[in-house]
């Protein structure tokens, strides 16, 4: 156990009260807090507490009285002044020590908490900010991936249908001739069917054989490989037959014909553009015939 004589001073350094206690924390908590039993002036007038420490309960209790008489402080009852307390006590053996604000002050502890907590409070609002800065991120984030996922989606759908019209492509016959007059390792297949549409009437194979098209009829097994005008015939008897568009053997093939007839188609460009220009210059060189023309 502790023993403590303590005392309140006042900013000109009077001394107002004196007492003793055996915690000198809790005491001071009970003073300055809710359970203080002095006048609220006295608190208000404390500037400094100052107290020492002894040895024994009845060094306490003699000191107490002793410094009461001593300095009758305002504050202390007048029946704790006894004239039997009128003996010198040597009192250099003692050390005041002073007590810092929070350990007497309730009041200078809660505002010191409510400093810590305003701290952690503006920490809190500065990392709500940064948090809701980062929710905005992400959720932009996920909208762009949401994005990206139905642009894949898209795409994805896309390839499949390019890639199922690769295989239901078909193909005139003029378009046919042109692949062939690029790529010799394409055949193409066509059918016309009977009215049952179960036996087929003709089916024809046209592919490029020693540089040559050739038509070859699986039903008559009749194979030509002649000049344009008995392919003509052929061809007549076709149209009449219903027999329109021909379709290539594989996808790699029908591929091979989109390319071609790509490179047909700017070919033809290109020297449409030639025919232009000679047109142009030829008007430019012979201004004097065209006028007349």
């Amino acid at each position: 156990m502790d023993f403590y004589v303590y005392r309140f001073l006042d900013v000109e350094n009077q001394i107002i009260y004196v007492g003793k206690t055996n915690n000198i924390k809790n005491r001071m908590r009970q003073h300055f807090g809710k359970n203080g039993h002095l006048p609220e002036e006295c608190y208000e007038q404390v500037s400094l507490v100052e107290c020492i420490e002894l040895d024994s309960e009845s060094d306490m209790s003699v000191l107490e009285l002793y410094f009461i008489n001593k300095w009758k402080p305002v504050y202390n009852s007048s029946k704790k002044y006894s004239s039997i307390m009128s003996i010198e006590i040597d009192e250099s053996s003692f050390c005041w020590e002073s007590l810092e604000q929070m350990e007497y002050n309730p009041k200078g502890e809660i505002d010191a908490l409510k400093q810590v907590a305003d701290k952690y409070k503006n920490q809190l609002k500065e990392k709500d900010k940064e948090v809701s800065k980062l929710n905005q991120k992400v959720t932009s984030l996920t909208l762009q991936l949401d994005s990206l996922k139905t642009d894949l989606v898209s795409l994805n759908s896309q390839r499949v249908v390019r890639k199922r019209k690769s295989k239901t492509r078909e193909f005139s016959y003029s378009e046919v001739e042109t692949a062939l007059s690029y790529h010799s390792d394409v055949v193409f297949l066509g059918r016309a069917f009977a009215n049952d549409n179960k036996s087929p009437m003709y089916e024809l194979f046209i592919y490029k054989k020693d540089g040559k098209l050739t038509i070859e009829d699986t039903v008559s097994k009749r194979v030509s490989q002649e000049d344009r005008s008995v392919l003509g015939q052929y061809w007549d008897l076709h149209m009449k037959a219903g027999y329109l568009l021909f379709k290539a053997l594989s996808d790699e093939m029908a591929q091979k014909t989109e390319a071609a007839l790509e490179e047909e188609k700017e070919n033809l460009r290109k020297k449409s553009e030639e025919r232009n220009r000679e047109h142009e210059e030829f008007r430019r060189n012979n201004p004097n015939n065209c006028s007349a023309a």
